[in-house]
């Protein structure tokens, strides 16, 4: 009998296959103890094991559910519809899935989106258990979103498209995916040029892309639309400035002071603006403004109580609020880090700037804070502390 070659010897495997099934095993390991530990309550933990295993592997269905479940018990209700979308991309057979992203969509206030995914999910899954919800659902979000669309001009046959545009273009630059954002807002412009939510959306796509001169160009657009938008000016003096063109964006900045302001993110966006600008006095103003104003939500306190453990406690409530997205809360943070440093209350500026960077990293902003406030060491910061304390 012909004895074949290796017949009886262990096979060998190849350094990098031996390698691949280690880091298989280590994997399946490591999702297994994040398991444990949303079983555990321990979200948190969960979490940072989770996002490790996302980034290594950004495919994995069974990765993106438990990544899905953590976020959804954190409330951290801003990340919440990115990775149902992706979860609903790898899965799309799953009902569960694709009710719970019109769901996340709900808690965001994109109804636009919401009205969509949940028509979707009737259209695929008609005689599902709860599918009678989710018709009660659409049938209160459709008068609901033509109310929308008509207070921001969207108002006709196809506001509706128009309206999951705009918030299509939101949502992307609230990814961090700002080519794609651009392109949403562009398309709208095709159909309605002057519409300045999509202008200033635009603009911080562009600027977010490094694009300084298209940003500003969509910043003087909304400008020659709407005289008085807040956000359009805050923009415009803000990337200015970071072209050097200092005088033109102080020009700016002094017709922003002037505008009419009367809801909260208009105050917001003005302080990030001169925040930017290092005009600490005209932030000061902008809170001294909040203050007589006198008609902000309680809650709103968090803007002007000065001692900082007190604002940091207060943060969680506003944010399970839902009171802002992702953009907003970036402007928020930059406006609190604003008002500290005219203060000249770093560590409190320093205690703000680690709150973003824990709930949005990697957010292109934070840079700049980073190098506004290294000058001032922790070291000196807390020789301060020390000397307050004795």
């Amino acid at each position: 009998m012909r004895i074949r070659r290796g017949y009886g010897k262990k096979k060998r495997s190849s350094p990098g296959r031996a390698a691949a099934v280690t880091a298989a095993r280590q994997a399946e390991k490591s999702l297994g103890r994040a398991e444990e530990l949303l079983d555990q309550g321990r979200a948190h933990e969960a979490r940072d094991i989770l996002d490790e295993l996302d980034r290594r592997s950004p495919n994995s269905p069974a990765v993106l559910a438990l990544l899905t479940e953590a976020i959804y018990e954190l409330k951290d209700f801003e990340a919440y519809p990115h990775t149902c979308e992706r979860l609903l991309r790898l899965t799309p057979d799953d009902p569960t899935v694709a009710l719970n992203l019109a769901a996340a969509y709900m808690i965001n206030i994109h109804p636009a989106h919401a009205l969509r995914a949940f028509r979707r999910f009737l259209q695929r899954w008609p005689d599902h258990p709860r599918a009678d919800e989710a018709r009660r659902t659409a049938a209160d979000l459709e008068p609901t979103l033509a109310r929308e669309l008509a207070a921001i001009g969207l108002a006709g046959a196809e506001g509706e498209e128009l309206g999951w545009l705009h918030e299509e273009a939101v949502i992307l630059n609230s990814y961090g995916e700002y080519i794609r954002g651009l392109q949403a807002a562009e398309q709208l412009l095709q159909r309605r040029p002057d519409f300045v939510p999509a202008l200033n959306n635009a603009s911080l796509s562009a600027f977010s892309e490094g694009d300084l001169a298209q940003a500003i160009a969509y910043a003087r657009r909304a400008i020659e639309a709407d005289p008085h938008s807040v956000h359009a000016h805050a923009n415009l003096a803000h990337y200015l400035f970071v072209r050097g063109e200092t005088a033109e964006a102080l020009e700016v900045a002094a017709r922003l002071k002037a505008l009419p302001v009367s809801t909260l993110d208009q105050y917001v966006k003005q302080a990030e603006a001169l925040s930017y600008l290092g005009d600490d006095q005209g932030v000061l103003d902008v809170f001294a403004a909040v203050r007589r104003a006198g008609t902000l939500d309680p809650g709103d306190a968090l803007f002007y109580d000065r001692q900082r453990a007190e604002r940091l406690a207060r943060c969680r409530p506003l944010l399970d609020r839902k009171q802002f997205h992702t953009s907003e809360f970036a402007a928020f943070c930059q406006a609190q880090i604003g008002l500290l440093v005219a203060e000249k209350e770093y560590g409190g500026a320093h205690q703000w700037l680690h709150l973003w960077e824990s709930m949005d990293a990697g957010n292109p902003h934070q840079e700049y804070w980073r190098k506004r406030l290294e000058p001032f060491s922790i070291e000196r910061l807390l020789g301060g502390w020390l000397n307050q304390e004795r």
